[in-house]
């Protein structure tokens, strides 16, 4: 189901979130551009769409507490290998958040978040989650985070070069070291 790019509203979003409910096999969603507040009304709907492998929600500027609630609903979303939230305003927080699911997120593979409000401290956290997630020997997650505020130094100082082994950042024009 593609619907991205056409700013959909809190009542189209209600829309949606009950008709996915329906799909026995729904591989890839994408609701990249949805409205304010209109992700957050398809996040409780997700763990019914068995089948999603791909989940698009880049530039719905979902923020923290939308991040919150993913990060509850994508321990059981088993047939996920990829989640795009770029674009969405998330801070450490946010960060921090989806860091914790990720160890549980046994299909993910592919977790975008660039163009977000990241410092080192939300990569830091993402970094020790994901090394976790291979001393439970579960396959490598590719997380990118171009364009946040990383200071790729301070990064380094607090949790060492591993970090920047399992996190990605193409095109990146994160905050150099200060």
């Amino acid at each position: 189901l593609k619907v991205g790019g056409n700013r959909i509203a809190a009542a189209g979003a209600g829309k949606i979130a009950q008709s996915v409910t329906r799909f026995n096999v729904l591989e890839e969603l994408d609701l990249s551009g949805m409205a304010a507040g209109g992700a957050a009304l398809v996040i409780p709907a997700l763990p019914m769409c068995n089948a999603v492998a791909k989940l698009d929600l880049s530039g719905c500027m979902m923020g923290d507490e939308a991040a919150r609630e993913l990060s509850c609903v994508l321990r059981e979303c088993d047939e996920l290998a990829s989640l795009d939230l770029s674009g969405n305003d998330l801070s450490d927080s946010g960060a921090a958040a989806l860091a914790s699911a990720v160890p549980r997120c046994r299909g993910l593979v592919l977790l975008r978040l660039n163009d977000n409000r990241i410092s080192e401290v939300g990569a830091a956290r993402m970094a020790e989650e994901l090394q976790e997630r291979e001393n439970r020997r579960r396959r490598g997650v590719k997380v990118e985070l171009g364009r946040n505020r990383i200071a790729r130094q301070r990064l380094v100082e607090r949790c060492g070069d591993a970090a920047l082994t399992s996190l990605h950042f193409e095109g990146a024009e994160n905050a150099q070291s200060q």
